[in-house]
């Protein structure tokens, strides 16, 4: 099976991409645009948010991506060695990416591929990879139930050895499982004759070491500085050097930092900045913009001077927030108890998936990829490319037609996916 056989089957599953080929064996003109049609049907669905992790379908290979307000994305695309940084990008240009990653761009277009494509399967890929990723998005909630976002300071402190302390937890299963590792280490001193001591968060691949951060400890001010980061270009753009960092601020937390500050500093260290503070909660991160109309570059200097304070970090889930100290109020004599009083059921916020009443008429909706239907028997089993939804469906039978309800893990989007189906 070839990447792009990969690649569409991550996206749109595999039986919706069965689905997919036998439209091919109908109409061979389909053949070179179905993929990248698809490639776009994905990106417009998770670009509505901040994504990292890896292509759909595609081992060794890893993409993120930030959202600025201008609706404009900075990030990198990585397969194995090769890797491709984008920054102000659109959509189009992401997909243009990856299709030239995959070799998906080797074919030319018909002249009136287009028209085709849009009519009869336009919608159809798009429904296709919203609802795979959904499915597939639940799928690794139910396998790592537990909410791996946290602050910095959870991050448990590395096992020392003679060599450092180490830091491989840190990394993804995937970076760990593909030999990578990481320790921090006590560097010495600056050659200037600092008395501070340095740090390093050294970072391995297969024993050999492939980066470096490097950072100024002030232990009397309980402040760490990053100083200079660097890594062998055939593994940046794939999520390790915030790795480092995260290892690096976890070490110096728990020898006594509760500051990081910082000079002047590149577009490539800012995005690091961001993405470490948009996953632990950091606030105080908000450095002037020094060069707007400079060539972003990994030396370009562009953002100025920051500092921010690990204190601030809060875990993204199970959130108290401070309220207003009440003020001592004058001392009672005894009381009489009072009797314990019931206390109110607090509102759910889980998306509850309304029922959704289908008539006869549609019901007997015929798929547009696959030419499949949606109920067998009276009870919705869905076509192939809905089949992973069936399970958390019932099916109640009426008269005029049914009515599905849906269990309370349904996720919201793909509630929304299967009523625009039925309803056009």
């Amino acid at each position: 099976m070839d990447i792009k056989y990969k690649f569409l089957s991550g996206i749109v599953g595999k039986d919706g991409a069965q689905a997919l080929k036998k439209a091919v064996q109908r109409d061979s003109r389909l053949d070179s645009v179905i993929l990248p049609r698809a490639i776009i049907g994905w990106l417009n669905f998770i670009s509505r948010y901040e994504y990292e992790g890896e292509l759909p379908g595609v081992e060794n290979s890893y993409i993120e991506f930030t959202k600025n307000e201008n609706g404009l994305f900075s990030g990198s695309i990585a397969i194995g060695e090769e890797v491709h940084e984008f920054n102000d990008a659109d959509v189009y240009h992401i997909a243009s990416a990856i299709s030239v990653s995959i070799n998906a761009d080797e074919h030319d277009f018909e002249d009136d591929i287009k028209t085709v494509v849009l009519e009869r399967l336009g919608k159809s890929i798009d429904a296709l990879a919203k609802a795979h990723e959904i499915s597939r998005t639940l799928a690794k909630n139910l396998e790592e139930p537990e909410d791996i976002t946290k602050a910095i300071s959870l991050i448990p402190k590395g096992a020392e050895s003679p060599e450092g302390h180490d830091y491989t937890h840190v990394l993804s299963p995937e970076h760990q499982k593909a030999g990578y590792s990481l320790k921090v280490v006590n560097a010495g001193h600056h050659t200037t004759g600092t008395p501070d001591p340095k740090l390093e968060s050294q970072l391995f691949h297969g024993g050999k070491q492939i980066g470096v951060l490097e950072a100024t400890h002030y232990p009397d001010k309980g402040v760490l500085e990053p100083d200079v980061a660097d890594m062998e270009q055939e593994h940046r753009g794939k999520g390790l050097g915030q790795s480092m960092y995260e290892a690096m601020f976890a070490h110096g937390f728990h020898s006594g930092v509760r500051s990081i500050q910082g000079g002047a500093h590149s577009t490539m260290a800012n995005r690091v900045h961001t993405k470490l503070a948009g996953k632990h909660g950091i606030e105080g991160y908000n450095p002037k913009l020094r060069f707007p109309d400079k060539t972003p570059g990994p030396y370009d200097a562009k953002f100025g001077a920051y500092r921010y304070t690990l204190k601030q970090e809060i875990p993204m889930s199970k959130v108290d927030l401070p309220g207003k100290v009440h003020a001592p109020t004058k001392q009672q004599g005894p009381m009489a108890p009072t009797p314990p009083t019931k206390q109110p059921k607090l509102p759910m916020k889980q998306f509850k998936a309304p029922s959704l009443k289908i008539d006869k008429t549609e019901s007997l909706k015929v798929c547009s990829a696959c030419d499949g239907s949606q109920f067998t028997n009276n009870k919705f089993t869905g076509c192939i490319c809905f089949r992973d939804l069936a399970k958390s469906i019932k099916t109640t039978v009426y008269s005029d037609g049914y009515a599905l309800d849906f269990k309370t893990d349904f996720d919201k989007e793909a509630w929304m996916v299967l009523s625009k189906y039925f309803r056009g």
